[in-house]
């Protein structure tokens, strides 16, 4: 305490004696280091905050943030409160204490609603409730989707009718927030559409609309049948051309070496999709499988009498003649035959290849290897070779050109690099933050005992050989200006502290003095 009180002496001393010009500086320079100072902390501070969640609607935000008020857990809000971070080094606890809390309702109440049912409950009242529960449901398993933000299910049910004629259909409508840069593509969104329509119980998917938060249609009923060239064909389109650049592009570094080859593919493909039957009957190889044969005898005879009773009673006969009458036999044969039949179903699938294009970019100059010797190079003959063999060229169908210029390296930087960079200048800002601390604490120190010396006040006037000789007697005790014995103890004390070279001057002064007397 003695020593904090000196000091504090000190200060006020040192205070009394400058003038208003000086306060007003020596003020301003403290201001402006402890504001600098105070602005590199909070820096520091918030340096160290790292994001929880980010993208919650405000009633979510709110009950993630009394969560975390409750756990005593600091946290800061960002992004107009849709993003909330927490001290780095609490980031573990908090999630661990959301978890704790159990899952948000995102989306509404869901089945939760029938946890604790009125005591009486209309059948309006109940089916309103059951289509809400189950709208929640369905946009919470949507919302699970890595490329969605946030979703809304709206699903109309049309009043039940005695007639089916008159029955109208069940229709749900989807409105999705993407993430920041997401894309859906229409496999995304025919999942949605089916996952929505077995969920709802007579929901056909061809009564299911999806838009985006922008009103922007995602899927329509064309899309799902087939009839429009849909997102995904373009995904398989860019995806079959970068396959075919890649590998040509390889095939050509292995030798070049990486960065003299550039290979860009265009495909036309076959979007339509075509079914032809076709019969074939192998005549040749016919086989008998049955045979039949039939016959029949024609003929005539002459006539043996008059009808009437003459030839009845035998009278009058005639005898019949010695030659017979014309007779003629036909035969018939019939053969079945096995003829083998041929039945064929060709299906074409779309995306077939109906044309490539290829273009070749080489830089054929000549390059030195590892122990500074030219490599061999190869032709453009050759490079299209390659190209062709490696992209399934087909003559007649494909075009290629291949160009030999001077290729620009372009530096890259491996995946692998890219985290120590990103630590390096997190190194580097946190020495820079505890270097600008220490020039801080530096300058205000410097700052203060420099003014400290250039404005310390003036000591009180010591008295000479004559006024001392007045002031002080011979046996040690003095009296100065009337004042008792005590006072001037204080004040060589307080002369003491403040310059003791004045002190020594005045003792030795004093012992002169005596001696001399």
């Amino acid at each position: 305490m003695d020593v904090l009180q000196r000091y504090w002496n000190q200060f006020r001393t040192m205070w009394s004696g400058l003038g208003t010009i000086h306060r007003v500086v020596l003020l301003s320079i403290a201001a402006v280091v402890l504001g600098t100072t105070g602005i590199l902390a909070f820096f520091s501070i918030a340096g160290d905050y790292e994001q929880l969640v980010t993208g919650l609607p405000p009633e979510e935000a709110a009950a993630m943030v009394a969560h975390l008020e409750s756990a005593n857990i600091p946290y800061r809000l960002e992004n107009g409160g849709s993003t909330i971070l927490v001290p780095k080094d609490r980031h573990a606890k908090a999630r661990v204490e959301l978890a704790s809390q159990g899952p948000i309702n995102r989306g509404g109440k869901g089945w939760e609603i029938f946890d604790d049912p009125p005591l009486t409950m209309t059948p309006f009242v109940q089916n309103v409730n059951y289509t809400r529960a189950m709208q929640a449901e369905l946009a919470r398993s949507i919302m699970n989707l890595e490329s969605v933000s946030s979703a809304r299910v709206i699903i109309a049910r049309a009043e039940p009718s005695p007639f089916v004629r008159e029955q109208q259909p069940t229709t749900a409508s989807v409105v999705l927030k993407l993430k920041p840069g997401a894309v859906i593509s229409q496999n995304l969104a025919s999942g949605i559409v089916s996952l929505v329509a077995r969920s709802v119980e007579g929901l056909r998917p061809e009564n299911i609309t999806v838009v985006d938060s922008a009103g922007r249609l995602i899927i329509d009923k064309r899309a799902r049948d087939g009839d429009a060239f849909s997102s995904e064909q373009l995904e398989f389109r860019r995806e079959l051309e970068t396959y075919l650049s890649n590998k040509a592009e390889e095939l050509l570094a292995r030798h070049l070496g990486a960065g003299r080859a550039l290979v860009r593919v265009s495909t036309d493909l076959n979007q339509q999709k075509l079914k032809e039957l076709r019969e074939s009957f192998a005549a040749d190889e016919r086989v008998a499988k049955s045979e039949t044969t039939s016959s029949s005898d024609f003929g005539s005879s002459e006539a043996r009498g008059v009808a009437g009773a003459g030839s009845n009673t035998g009278r009058g006969a005639i005898s019949p003649s010695s030659s017979g009458g014309n007779r003629s036999r036909e035969e018939r044969s019939a053969t079945d035959y096995l003829v083998p039949k041929t039945t064929r179903l060709m299906e074409t699938q779309p995306g077939m290849i109906q044309r490539l294009t290829v273009a070749v970019m080489v830089d054929l100059s000549p390059s030195k290897d590892a122990e500074g010797k030219e490599a061999s190079l190869i032709s453009v003959k050759e490079v299209e070779e390659l190209v062709k063999t490696a992209v399934g060229f087909q003559s007649g169908r494909d075009d290629i050109k291949v160009s030999n210029v001077q290729l620009t390296a372009i530096p890259t930087v491996s995946d692998a690099d890219g985290p120590n960079w990103i630590d390096r200048i997190q190194t580097y800002v946190h020495l820079a933050r505890n270097i600008s601390l220490m020039v801080a604490f530096v300058f205000l120190a410097a700052t203060f005992l420099m003014l400290a010396r250039r404005w310390k006040p003036s000591p009180p006037a010591i008295a000479d050989e004559g006024s001392l000789n007045g002031s002080i007697s011979r046996n040690g005790t003095s009296m100065l200006n009337g004042e008792p014995n005590h006072l001037n103890r204080q004040q060589l004390m307080e002369l003491a502290n403040t310059d003791p070279r004045q002190v020594a001057r005045l003792l030795s002064t004093m012992m002169r003095t005596n001696g001399t007397a």
